[in-house]
């Protein structure tokens, strides 16, 4: 391996804020060239990720914002089998897949494209969108989700921006649960490369715990990680290391400017360690 060490990273802003001003530095660590990868939550957006990559699938380009997927990212000959990948770096972040018309969306782009346009609209608007997104999609609650769907299309003026392409995508997307077990199982499959987890944190405690939702998540990803031997890294203990008021941002759950190089450093060390431990096992 090159001192750089080539990472595939799925996960969220908890890995790529701290790994994307090294791997554009590049002298300890360095993405594949698959250009600008999505940001994903869930088992499902990796799938999604991974397939279009090898030119399995494709995500429609109206449907694509809903993705937190850019218009360029495309079918790459080299993720065939990943082949100039050291590591892959995993971070589940929800077991809750949001699916509409076949793609699997990312629920921070949801809410930015769908939730956040229409709350202008009025209180009940926002009230109702509320209710649709986490009392119905999030809590996975059909019937909490199709009674604000429906109360909240007939809230949204026809003359309203994209008011038919919102209420379609109201009225149609669903959630569902996925199994941690078979979903770290089949992304170990599909890269079939180095796997390391990072626990996703939620938000901190002041004192420092580490707080999981939905409840019981942590355990599922650490029970899954131990069955399939997969090494993990807990982000808590270097948090904690520092404590949450030199670590974190305000709203206990991003790292602040000063703490994103020590977070790095501990990601980067952990992926060497994934690569090492993979090289001693094929030895």
């Amino acid at each position: 391996m090159a001192e750089s060490i080539r990472t595939f990273v799925l996960g969220g802003c908890l890995l790529h804020g701290p790994l994307n001003p090294c791997a554009r530095d590049g002298t300890k660590f360095t993405y594949p060239n698959y250009g600008p990868v999505p940001g994903v939550y869930t088992f499902g957006e990796m799938f999604q990720v991974i397939e279009v990559l090898r030119g399995q699938r494709d995500v429609p380009p109206d449907i694509r914002p809903l993705c937190s997927m850019r218009p360029g990212f495309r079918a790459i000959p080299r993720a065939a089998d990943f082949n100039d990948v050291d590591v892959a770096l995993l971070e589940p972040s929800s077991p809750v897949e949001i699916l509409f018309r076949g793609c699997n969306l990312n629920r921070a782009a949801l809410a930015q494209h769908t939730i956040n346009p229409i709350r202008a609209l009025g209180p009940q608007v926002a009230k109702c969108s509320a209710a649709w997104f986490r009392g119905g999609l999030m809590a996975m609650n059909e019937a909490v989700r199709a009674k604000a769907a429906e109360e909240l299309v007939g809230l949204i003026p026809d003359d309203t921006e994209n008011a038919e392409w919102m209420k379609a995508v109201i009225t149609e997307t669903r959630s569902e649960k996925a199994d941690v077990l078979s979903g770290f199982r089949r992304v170990q499959e599909l890269i079939g490369r180095p796997l390391g987890v990072v626990v996703y944190i939620f938000q901190y405690l002041a004192d420092g715990r580490a707080w999981s939702w939905p409840a019981g998540f942590h355990e599922d990803v650490r029970e899954a990680s131990r069955q399939l031997d997969l090494p993990v890294f807990e982000p808590a203990t270097v948090v904690n290391q520092y404590g949450v008021k030199a670590a974190l941002r305000d709203d206990l759950r991003h790292y602040n400017d000063a703490f994103t190089p020590v977070m790095a450093d501990a990601l980067i060390e952990f992926a060497k360690s994934v690569f090492d431990r993979s090289q001693a096992r094929a030895a």
